[in-house]
């Protein structure tokens, strides 16, 4: 009874999402992680986390089937696999014999990465649970010589690379032909179904989806497996082998507004969701240490990082 007086209530802001309104100041919170760093985390109330979280989670699934569905047509995506023709296999079989038709290590590099890797910040369903786990967060390492009191106290670690999402230039997308609207609607009955748990399988098969990487960590280690298998092909093939890791830090405090909603608006959302995404990230911010007599401030740039729809922004 409770959660359907809930749904209710969250269907009501839906309706009328045209004229959508923060209700109140948001307080901010500065809080120290177990690997060092500070995050800011806004406290909103429990009724609008749910509402934002959800519009957020079906947007991120919308966006990503749609950039997924968009990778895979022909010429969207440049390969680095040489085609092969019919003559030149004909070629080949009259030489060496016939072979078995297996994939090349080019094609396979590609089903990793579509399957795992492409668009890995956002949720496949809206069932998924990516979710960090306290203590999964990475270490921060600092390049300068420690002292011999930190040399003692050190733990093991080994730091995880982050693959930021791969982005291709989209053409425009009418997003209301698709009817995500009538998708956006709160029911009893999703929240009876259950989440995955996202834990790693102890062995991966890109064939079962049941099987691969959920968890943002277990799609870290990984990688780690790939980045070994591919130094032994690699060092036995053509003697060497470089990796390279780019981390693209503050996105999510940086990003302007005025970016945000031309890429929007060019991926075609209507007017109205283009006005809720810019009430959204125009949030009136109080810090809790300042008091409650100080003055919120509208957040000019960037977008929450605690969110989903942060994320998908």
């Amino acid at each position: 009874m409770i959660l359907t007086e809930v749904a209710d209530v969250l269907n009501m802001r839906m309706a009328s999402i045209d004229t959508w309104e923060w209700e109140a100041d948001v307080p901010v919170e500065q809080r120290r992680q177990l690997n060092g760093t500070h995050h800011i985390f806004i406290d909103e109330e429990l009724l609008q986390a749910i509402f934002l979280q959800f519009i957020g989670v079906k947007w991120s699934v919308f966006f990503k089937r749609a950039f997924t569905t968009f990778s895979n047509s022909e010429g969207a995506w440049a390969s680095l696999r040489q085609p092969i023709s019919i003559e030149e296999k004909k070629r080949r079989e009259f030489y060496i014999g016939w072979e078995s038709q297996k994939p090349s290590i080019q094609s396979k590099r590609q089903g990793l990465f579509k399957s795992i890797y492409f668009m890995s910040q956002l949720p496949n369903s809206e069932y998924d649970n990516q979710t960090i786990e306290e203590g999964e967060e990475e270490a921060q390492y600092d390049t300068r010589k420690p002292s011999k009191k930190a040399k003692q106290t050190a733990g093991m670690g080994l730091p995880m690379p982050q693959i930021p999402p791969q982005m291709q230039q989209m053409p425009m997308m009418q997003m209301k032909e698709y009817g995500i609207d009538a998708d956006i609607k709160f029911s009893i009955q999703s929240a009876a179904r259950p989440y995955s748990s996202g834990a790693p399988h102890p062995e991966y098969d890109l064939e079962d989806p049941l099987k691969t990487p959920k968890s943002p960590m277990a799609t870290k280690q990984f990688l780690l497996h790939l980045l070994s298998t591919e130094i032994l092909v690699n060092t036995k093939l053509h003697g060497d082998f470089t990796v390279t890791r780019s981390e693209f830090q503050s996105w999510n405090p940086s990003l302007p507004h005025s970016t945000i909603h031309s890429v929007l608006s060019f991926f075609g959302l209507s007017d109205k969701w283009l006005r809720f995404f810019h009430k959204f990230l125009e949030t009136p911010l109080k810090f809790v240490s300042d008091g409650i007599s100080t003055e919120a401030r509208l957040r000019k740039r960037g977008a929450p990082a605690a969110h989903v729809s942060g994320h998908f922004l």
